[in-house]
């Protein structure tokens, strides 16, 4: 099919050299199966975006090489089975080194869970560009990573030390960033809603 072709091809594309476009193409992979007239409509709407910023320029620049910043957000309720969306942007300084926009794969009850899965899927990325630059020859202090929910943030900091009834559900493996913020290899800072760098990855519109 045309349509899951061409997607195919653009989620190539936004893991490369066009990351602008990954919040569009996430959502636009969800619908591979059995896209609709909307759908098609979307996809082009891509398209035409791709073919007026073809000289788009993505620009790099490093303030340190000992911290290693992260912004993680998400979106909740905003696919069609209720589940939600999780938008990471890695930088060294300006510009986005590393970005990630993706569909959770289970339902969760609150925004404090919500974003506790979404830390949960970016963690394997954040251990990994950690450990890659400590490979190169890098002195890393941490990885800093921004979130805007504090409740999810004591959790993760605190583990059951924080947990109330409304967050005893929430599975073990979800606090995994804990024994990282032990080791002293990640540390959580607050950062406001309207200073959120990966709202663009998580957000439809």
């Amino acid at each position: 099919m045309k349509f899951h072709h061409t997607v195919a091809q653009l989620l190539f594309l936004s893991a490369r050299a066009r990351r602008d476009i990954q919040t569009a193409v996430a959502f636009l992979a969800t619908r591979a199966r059995e896209p609709d007239k909307d759908d098609w409509g979307k996809l082009c709407m891509v398209i035409w975006y791709l073919n007026g910023t073809r000289r788009l320029k993505l620009k790099l620049t490093v303030d340190s090489m000992t911290v290693i910043k992260w912004w993680i957000d998400s979106s909740h309720n905003v696919h069609p089975d209720c589940r939600g969306h999780t938008g990471a942007i890695m930088s060294l300084g300006k510009g986005a080194v590393a970005s990630y926009s993706r569909k959770h794969k289970l339902n969760t009850k609150s925004l404090t869970e919500l974003e506790m899965v979404s830390m949960d899927q970016v963690m394997p990325e954040v251990c990994w560009t950690y450990s890659l630059l400590e490979a190169q020859g890098y002195s890393i202090d941490y990885s800093e990573i921004f979130q805007d929910n504090i409740s999810a943030q004591l959790l993760e900091i605190n583990g059951k030390l924080s947990s109330t009834k409304q967050t005893k559900h929430i599975k073990a493996k979800f606090v995994f960033v804990k024994d990282k913020i032990d080791l002293g290899e990640v540390k959580i800072a607050d950062c406001p809603t309207e200073l959120m760098w990966a709202d663009v990855n998580s957000k439809p519109l």
